[in-house]
C-alpha cells in the first residue's frame, strides 16, 4: 500500500529529515558503548535490553527481530552479544516447547537502568536553556512521532540485500 501523501511543507520535510539525521549521530555518539568494569558492552546489547525492558518480560527471537525491523538472523546474532555479555538469558518458552524465549538478567536490567541515566543527564544538559513548556512539547510531539512510525501500515517494506552483481562497483 502506497504511504498517504504528505500535507506537510516540503520545507518543513526537509529541516525534519536534517533533525532526524542529526538525532541518528545523536544517540549513536551518546551510547555507542558503555563500560561496565573491564567489559565493553556494545550498542546491539544496549537494543537489545532496551527492547526487553520495555516489554517487560521476555521475547521470541521473532519478537525481538520484529521491534527492532531487523532478520531473524540478525536477531538472533544481537542475542547472542548479549548473553556474552551477560545480559541476557535464553530459555525455552513457557508458551510453546519450541521456542527460545530472551529475558533479562539482573545484570541487564542494571545495565539498562545505568544507560538510561546516562542518556537523559545527556538530553538534561542539552535541555538546560529550555523552558519547562518547550521540553513537554517536544517530549510529547517527538513522542507522537516515534509512536507513528511504529504504525505497520506506514512502515517501509523490508529491502532484501541485493546480490553481489547487482552492487554498484567501488
Amino acid at each position: 500500500m502506497p504511504l498517504p501523501a504528505p500535507e506537510v511543507p516540503d520545507g518543513d520535510l526537509a529541516v525534519l529529515d536534517r533533525a532526524l539525521l542529526q538525532l541518528r549521530r545523536f544517540v549513536t555518539v551518546v551510547t555507542p558503548q558503555v563500560h561496565d568494569g573491564d567489559q565493553v558492552i556494545e550498542s546491539s546489547t544496549l537494543l537489545i535490553v532496551e527492547v526487553l525492558t520495555a516489554a517487560g518480560g521476555p521475547l521470541s527471537v521473532r519478537e525481538l527481530a520484529d521491534e527492532l525491523a531487523v532478520a531473524h538472523s540478525t536477531a538472533s546474532r544481537l542475542v547472542n552479544r548479549a548473553a556474552a555479555a551477560g545480559a541476557v538469558t535464553r530459555t525455552t518458552s513457557h508458551q510453546d516447547a519450541r521456542r527460545r524465549a530472551v529475558d533479562l538478567t539482573r545484570p541487564g536490567r542494571e545495565l539498562a537502568a545505568r544507560a538510561r541515566r546516562h542518556r537523559q543527564a545527556h538530553l538534561a544538559a542539552i535541555l538546560a536553556d529550555w523552558t519547562p513548556t518547550e521540553a513537554a512539547d517536544l517530549a510529547r510531539t517527538l513522542g507522537r512521532f516515534a509512536d507513528q512510525t511504529r504504525r505497520p501500515e506506514l512502515r517501509p517494506p523490508r529491502q532484501e540485500r541485493a546480490a553481489p552483481a547487482d552492487r554498484p562497483a567501488g
